[in-house]
């Protein structure tokens, strides 16, 4: 996993992408549960925005910044209704 990427899960039904328009590093946010699958973090995706293009250069400086800054993502607040998980469970 690279940092600042999540595996996430997002179809309409085996093999079907629901969100076909998100591309390979997009920036993007994303609504939805965190679980774990085949002992990895996963997030199954409820909802998925893609960043607008003019906006992208200034978010990316940003989260380049926080990860200098800080190289623990559990650090962050989590917005989504998942268990805590412990710094432990992602090294």
């Amino acid at each position: 996993m690279r940092p600042g990427t999540q595996n996430a899960a997002a179809f309409v039904e085996a093999g079907v992408r629901a969100y076909p328009e998100a591309e390979l590093d997009d920036i993007v946010k994303i609504i939805g549960e965190v679980m774990m699958r085949n002992n990895q973090l996963q997030i199954e995706v409820d909802s998925l925005s893609i960043l607008r293009t003019k906006m992208r250069p200034a978010v990316k400086i940003r989260i380049e910044k926080r990860w200098k800054h800080d190289r623990n993502p559990m650090t962050y607040p989590c917005s989504c209704k998942a268990r805590s998980w412990k710094n432990s469970a992602l090294k």
